[in-house]
């Protein structure tokens, strides 16, 4: 296996991520790279797809699974400029993967066993779904994190409103967000409480894109859907999944 991309998506990518998990399988094939991995405490579940077209270059002969320490991952690409171009590459019954930059950087990496436990996301159905400002909704999540509450609840309402609120033992926070929202959905409103500290970390990926689609419902995980690319959606999506909390 061998593929050459840009350094800056790749360094993105794991820094968007890297908080939250440790170490995860990368799978490549001829569908291009993806991974799936949960966080420890098993309450979130983060999914990367990237296709053969986000890549400069992409060899993939047969179906390679690379488990990876994201924090050694991480160390070797803030080494890298974001214009780089940096090759992965592993023979097949190797220890290792090589990442390249040029002819005068190499770095190997020691692949883990990395036991996921992940199958597949089951498909599901949100009752709305909503594009709102990624860099607003990061705002909006480290504001209220101030406030030193652990659970923010969001509520949705159609056509334009998104109404986020904090409760903590310094006080209470509420947000509101209208500007560049845009809502759909089956249902006219919609309300959730999830782990503000967990969702805080999610917004990390405003710096891949300028907008970020959440869907959400009462009983379903909240989605988080940012690409890789903005003026190349289809290059490939990251997402966040987190459980919501029940509050009385």
């Amino acid at each position: 296996m061998e593929c050459i991309l840009r350094a800056g998506i790749f360094k993105t990518l794991i820094e968007c991520t890297k908080d939250l998990v440790t170490s995860a399988n990368f799978i490549f094939d001829g569908d291009g790279m993806r991974m799936q991995a949960m966080d420890t405490a098993h309450v979130s579940l983060i999914s990367l797809a990237l296709q053969p077209s986000a890549f400069s270059s992409f060899h993939c002969a047969e179906q390679s699974s690379l488990g990876i320490h994201f924090e050694a991952l991480s160390m070797v690409l803030k080494t890298c400029a974001a214009d780089d171009q940096i090759t992965l590459a592993w023979e097949h019954g190797g220890d290792r993967v090589t990442i390249s930059r040029g002819s005068d950087r190499q770095f190997e990496l020691k692949l883990l066993e990395v036991d996921d436990g992940i199958t597949s996301i089951p498909e599901q159905s949100y009752e709305v779904s909503a594009t709102v400002p990624s860099l607003e909704f990061l705002k909006i999540c480290r504001e209220l994190k101030d406030i030193g509450g652990d659970t923010i609840t969001v509520r949705v309402d159609h056509p334009d409103r998104i109404t986020f609120n904090v409760a903590g033992d310094l006080g209470r926070g509420t947000a509101v967000m209208k500007e560049g929202v845009s809502i759909g959905g089956a249902c006219e409103t919609a309300t959730s409480s999830y782990s503000l500290r967990y969702l805080a970390m999610f917004t990390k990926g405003a710096t891949l894109c300028p907008t970020v689609q959440v869907s959400m419902g009462r009983e379903t995980p909240l989605r988080l859907i940012y690409f890789v690319d903005a003026e190349l959606p289809e290059h490939g999506k990251l997402y966040f999944f987190l459980a919501p909390r029940i509050c009385d």
